[in-house]
């Protein structure tokens, strides 16, 4: 037996309540879960929709949260997975050679400009352009409506950027000028640094910048659950 357009809102709403907030979520646990009560022999017979409702995800809770883990597993290796492909391809020799050149020629500008450089200075330039950068990928998910785990392990990566990216520059250079390197190997280190750092971080752009096309996707396709 097919169920009615309030009979659905009802089950969505049920659903979210059971706090299966996210929309990959309510979409997976939705389909299975309708389509458990349409096939009830049960359904408008001998209970009511609500109590019926309430009946058969006690009986399958166990079935329902296996299918959640299911799909935050598969969304965060589809996004790990997007992540290494973007990092391999922007740590071609291509990509590396121009970056290593331009960190290199900032860098040893820096350097003859103070001789007592703190290797923060080196990154006010990308602390300044990554909300630029990321602005434009925000309003994308703004534009989306709901919760939706394609944002949230997308968006993740961010913390291998700052992890990776920044505190071996901080390391490196502290340990240059320990153990008495000079300006010159300590600008290679450091620019080299910097290399890695551009690699994440347009990594880390193209993966949340195809988490949002695919949320915003997601969104058109299955109003019922956005709605």
């Amino acid at each position: 037996m097919k169920l009615t357009s309030s009979e659905i809102e009802y089950v969505k709403q049920f659903i979210i309540n059971k706090k299966y907030i996210y929309v990959e979520e309510q979409i997976e646990i939705l389909d299975h879960f309708i389509s458990i009560l349409e096939d009830d022999e049960r359904l408008g017979v001998e209970i009511s929709f609500e109590s019926l409702v309430a009946l058969l995800y006690e009986e399958n809770k166990v079935d329902l949260l296996s299918i959640q883990k299911s799909v935050k597993k598969s969304i965060a290796k589809k996004y790990n997975k997007i992540f290494y492909r973007n990092l391999l391809e922007h740590a071609s020799v291509k990509y590396v050679f121009l970056y290593f050149m331009f960190s290199l020629l900032y860098c040893c500008y820096l350097m003859t400009i103070s001789a007592h450089l703190d290797v923060l200075t080196i990154y006010i330039p990308f602390f300044l352009l990554m909300p630029l950068s990321v602005w434009p990928i925000k309003r994308k998910f703004n534009a989306a409506k709901g919760k939706f785990l394609t944002n949230r392990y997308a968006s993740r990566i961010f913390l291998v950027f700052t992890s990776f990216g920044i505190l071996p520059g901080n390391v490196v250079y502290h340990l240059a000028s320990r153990f008495g390197l000079n300006l010159n190997l300590i600008c290679l280190l450091v620019a080299l640094m910097i290399v890695f750092e551009i690699v994440l971080f347009r990594s880390y752009i193209k993966t949340i910048f195809i988490g949002a096309v695919d949320s915003k996707a997601m969104e058109d396709r299955f109003k019922i659950v956005n709605s």
